[in-house]
């Protein structure tokens, strides 16, 4: 992986540059000398350096002079020294884009002088406890070699580079544009969690290549426009989940040619391990062909088993092959499947059941769920979170496995799964969730607690559960409403007789929120199904004015950042941006062929509709226009916040006169109003109301009301 194509390009959505190939290594080469002539004691093959740089181009280039040295990279923070002296892996060295830094020395015999390793990296921990993977440079070739070959990549590709540097996939992103010297385009890391961004960005940069977890490829507002019939990506890859085959054929277009494939894999074989390709109309997934130097087994129990060369170090051991965790099943026809995982298979009031089959089985009997997550918590209770309709406080259902089994599951409705960096489903965030909607486990614990006590949970806060009567077995019963990893602590602590209860709760965050009897009203909710959001536009800041709607092709809209957008609302795309530098409260209005809009601070801004280009600024009296402005195809009326009354020539700028609306002092927040004879009524917020002809600049009559003027009339 030292060799780097020189055809090489970046996109960096977050500032809209492209950096060209020659700056790109121009910064290589720069990064590349201050890695070889840093002050450290001489860097050796094995050191690991963590790239302390933020996720972008300086992060990239920063990766790109580590494999040019030979040198093994991470993106993981230093372990603290406790943890960091059993590691055969840890880092040494800091590199924070201006120099180098020495925090440990590893063993020049170790493994990593044995053994050319290209990085280090965590599992996400989304499967069991977090470790360190260290991956051999001809792990991650075969399955970079193997993809450039098996999607035909060329330097005319652009790859979208969205994916966390903590999950491995952006590894595959980067380094198949290093291999082919294509476009990478980099998005912020903010992204994965604003979908509308991430859509739009895919919109306007069109690549050819792009790699999602299911999850985040549901939650884009249009998915469907990445299958369209008139599509320009041609690989989409698929990962990291279960594999959402009902949302990928419901928005595939018949005439798209987009190649989709689902691809398995873990870490500890440096990423990708298989693909399958996913035809039009395509109804089982299976986990199809082994990458380059890998290998598929299953074992007596079932579990999917990675063997061949591809190996890498699991917290500094490299096994002959990797236990998965992922149960599989053999088709009709000889193909294998996933079908849960086997920690996800649990014993349930006798009944065996996996977790993942349950959700199988409630989108089979309820399409109307869009996405769903099933999850056993206070390890009792199956819950199903559900995006989709439906109602907003938990409900208690049953699920028909077959004949004879009938499990029961509580519902909570979302309205999205919340996902982590590595764009997975957060299962902390989805606990967090029941615990505020049902009380979780605290007040089931308090139950549990003072049924078997007798005593009030509120009132021993500060005495020991030993003092109570609490011994090994209530102890263990207790302890069940903690996280598991918590568990064998918990149960430690309450049998410690100098531990009070409240210090307990606290420590494992079960600090109950005491139930106590509360009268409360109920009240019924219609639950309405939300619209899909289709594109959206960042404007920085607030919208108070309405959209000019100017054809069914282009809307205006201004913003208190002083932010002027057109958009073709059809599909979102951005035609012109203007940024004034002002503060704009209200609508702007068409004049003939310019926009025209007031701003807090001095007066009118006059805009080209067609380009975005600021045409002129009109000060009226260093004061402001909060208003929406009128127009009549002569003239252009405008209140001031002094409370005057202006007319504006459009073709000059010039004013043609002024007048003050009323004698009472005040500002308006309501423009004027063109009558159907040609007056002109226009207010101020004191309930003063004028009305004027222009072209003989004459006060016809003024009216004076006891109450404010807020809104416009007719």
């Amino acid at each position: 992986m030292t060799e780097i194509n020189r055809n090489l390009k970046i996109i960096d959505v977050g500032c809209n540059a492209t950096i060209p190939a020659e700056d790109i290594f121009e910064k290589i080469d720069n990064f590349t000398e201050i890695l070889r002539n840093s002050n450290c004691r001489a860097i050796t093959g094995s050191d690991v350096v963590f790239i302390s740089i933020e996720r972008g181009l300086d992060a990239i280039v920063a990766v790109i002079a580590c494999l040019r040295l030979e040198l093994v990279f991470t993106f993981c923070p230093p372990a603290s020294d406790t943890d960091d002296v059993v590691r055969k892996f840890r880092t040494t060295l800091v590199f924070n884009g201006k120099h180098v830094s020495r925090i440990a020395q590893n063993d020049e015999n170790g493994l990593l002088a044995a053994e050319s390793i290209c990085y280090v990296i965590q599992t996400s921990g989304t499967t069991g406890a977090k470790k360190q993977v260290a991956v051999p440079v001809d792990c991650i070739r075969k399955n970079i070699e193997h993809f450039c070959s098996l999607f035909n990549l060329t330097s005319s590709d652009s790859i979208l580079f969205s994916t966390s540097l903590h999950f491995d996939p952006s590894i595959v992103e980067l380094f198949m544009a290093f291999h082919v010297g294509c476009t990478l385009i980099i998005t912020p890391d903010e992204y994965r969690s604003e979908p509308h961004k991430l859509q739009k960005s895919i919109d306007k940069f069109q690549p050819t290549v792009v790699q999602l977890t299911p999850t985040v490829f549901e939650m884009l507002p249009s998915a469907d426009s990445l299958l369209s019939a008139t599509s320009s990506l041609r690989i989409l890859l698929l990962g990291g989940s279960h594999f959402p085959i009902s949302s990928i054929n419901s928005c595939r277009s018949p005439e798209n040619k987009t190649r989709v494939f689902n691809v398995y894999g873990v870490t500890e074989v440096s990423c990708w391990a298989s693909y399958f390709e996913v035809e039009h109309g395509c109804s089982e997934v299976l986990i199809g062909e082994a990458i380059y130097g890998t290998q598929l087994g299953v074992d007596s129990d079932g579990q999917l088993i990675l063997g061949g060369p591809r190996q890498c170090y699991v917290d500094g051991v490299k096994a002959l092959n990797h236990k998965t965790g992922d149960r599989v099943e053999v088709t009709e026809n000889g193909g294998q499947k996933i079908v849960g995982r086997i920690d996800r298979l649990i014993k349930h009031r006798g009944i065996r059941i996996c977790l993942d089959h349950l959700s199988h089985v409630a989108l089979r009997h309820d399409p109307s769920i869009q996405s769903l997550h099933t999850m056993l918590l206070d390890n009792r209770n199956i819950v199903q979170f559900h995006v989709g309709p439906g109602s907003s406080s938990p409900t208690h259902k049953t699920l028909r496995l077959d004949a004879t089994t009938v499990v029961p599951i509580t519902v909570i409705q979302v309205a999205e799964l919340p996902i982590n960096s590595s764009g997975k489903v957060d299962e902390k965030a989805l606990e967090r969730i029941y615990g505020k909607v049902s009380g979780g486990g605290n007040s089931k614990f308090q139950e549990i607690f003072e049924q078997k006590l007798k005593v009030k949970l509120s009132e021993v806060l500060d005495v020991s559960f030993v003092s109570l009567g609490v011994n090994s077995l209530l102890a263990a019963e207790l302890s069940t409403f903690f996280q598991v990893s918590q568990q064998t602590e918990v149960m430690r602590r309450m049998l410690n007789e100098t531990v009070p209860v409240g210090d307990v709760l606290r420590k494992f965050e079960l600090s109950p929120k005491l139930q106590s009897h509360v009268d409360f009203e109920v009240r019924k909710i219609i639950r309405k199904r939300q619209p899909k959001m289709r594109w959206a536009v960042d404007l920085r800041k607030c919208i108070d004015g309405n959209l000019l709607v100017i054809c069914n092709t282009l809307v205006v809209c201004a913003s208190h950042a002083g932010i002027v957008i057109a958009v073709n609302p059809q599909t979102g795309n951005l035609i012109w941006r203007a940024e004034c530098g002002v503060r704009f409260e209200c609508k702007p209005i068409l004049v003939n062929d310019q926009v025209v809009l007031g701003c807090k601070s001095t007066g009118l801004y006059f805009i080209c509709v067609k380009t975005g280009q600021i045409q002129n600024s009109v000060i009226l009296e260093t004061v402001g226009v909060r208003a929406q402005c009128a127009f009549d195809g002569g003239a252009i009326y405008c209140t001031t916040e002094n409370g005057n009354f202006h007319v504006i020539d459009p073709k000059t700028y010039g004013s043609i006169y002024s007048h003050a609306i009323s004698k009472i002092p005040g500002g308006t927040s309501v423009g004027p109003v063109i009558a159907p004879d040609g007056s002109i009524f226009a207010t101020i917020t004191a309930g003063a109301v004028l009305r004027t002809t222009v072209p003989r600049k004459s006060i016809i009559h003024g009216i004076r009301r006891r109450h404010p003027f807020w809104t416009n009339f007719r």
